[in-house]
């Protein structure tokens, strides 16, 4: 508990088998963060920045844990209760939940323990390495993807979104405004396209800004400007993009394509998908309706011209 600065570890177990002694040593390697490393103050620094800083940073933390639960496990455990650790939890309700879930909550330990794995080989430092980064987080899911983009210090670009709220008439408000970052671009792309291609498409990422808005109906409005590091990176994802819409397009009853080269419309039953580029941006809109993302791509016209293709 960051606020009381206590280890809880709760459980119904009436013994203390692999599973829970192991949860008994993560629980205390957390408080060991706190006390080292003032975590607390590391996440409230990268709440405040944005998501895909803060989420980075759990990266880190989650992934130093799951390192020194690695060597924890091969030091403490017999090969028997190793095993028992493999076997999945007894009614785990994250299994049946979407794919995107269980990605995002799997990236931490996943992802953190590779990037931590790269902070102890890097120059032979080994453990105090891994210290270091607590003294220089990453500061975006890109430098945990890419450890080597976090040690040429290539930190993620500062992109705006200008406010159009007022210009979509009545009703319409800001519900979130925040940074998606390479991971969650990539998983988004999974949705429809294989796991390697989706990944190609979203390296390259620089930096991107995202708003969601509520309609004074219910209507949800998504915009996102993605800031790539080169044009061929800007084009790879487009490319991807096109694949995904078009593959939603055909698992749908009725669906059209309009636009040309500066950007593109995919017009679904319920859902309407605009993608444009300008110079090494792309611009994402995606609404209920097509009129809702032919009134947004408008409004941003009006409001910053050199942004809407």
């Amino acid at each position: 508990d960051d606020v009381q600065q206590q280890v809880y570890v709760i459980s119904d177990a009436t013994k203390i088998g692999p599973k829970l002694e192991l949860s008994l040593a993560a629980a205390f390697m957390g408080g060991a963060q706190e006390q080292l490393f003032g975590v607390t103050r590391l996440r409230d620094t990268a709440r405040a920045a944005n998501s895909d800083e803060f989420r980075a940073l759990n990266a880190l933390i989650q992934g130093d844990v799951a390192r020194v639960s690695d060597g924890y496990i091969a030091t403490f455990l017999t090969e028997e209760e190793g095993v028992e650790l493999s076997e999945p939890i007894p009614g785990n309700k994250l299994l049946a939940a979407p794919p995107v879930v269980q990605k995002t909550v799997a990236f931490p330990q996943s992802e953190g323990r590779n990037f931590v794995i790269q902070l102890g080989n890097f120059e032979g430092l080994g453990w105090l390495g891994v210290n270091a980064g607590y003294e220089k987080p990453p500061l975006s899911t890109e430098q945990v993807l890419h450890p080597e983009k976090y040690f040429d210090d290539e930190e993620p670009k500062i992109v705006s979104l200008p406010d159009i709220v007022d210009q979509l008439g009545s009703g319409w408000q800001l519900a979130v405004s925040d940074t998606m970052g390479e991971f969650l671009l990539r998983v988004y792309l999974e949705d429809q396209i294989d796991p390697d291609t989706a990944a190609e498409a979203a390296a390259g990422w620089g930096g991107d800004k995202y708003a969601l808005l509520n309609g004074p109906e219910g209507q949800r409005l998504f915009i996102m400007n993605i800031n790539w590091d080169s044009f061929i990176d800007r084009g790879e994802f487009a490319r991807a993009f096109q694949l995904f819409a078009q593959l939603k397009l055909q698992n749908s009853e009725d669906g059209t394509v309009e636009g040309d080269d500066s950007g593109q419309l995919w017009v679904l039953p319920d859902e309407t998908m605009f993608l444009g580029s300008v110079d090494q941006i792309t611009l994402l809109i995606i609404g209920k309706s097509r009129r809702i993302v032919l009134d947004a791509l408008e409004a941003l016209g009006r409001a910053t011209p050199t942004l809407a293709p």
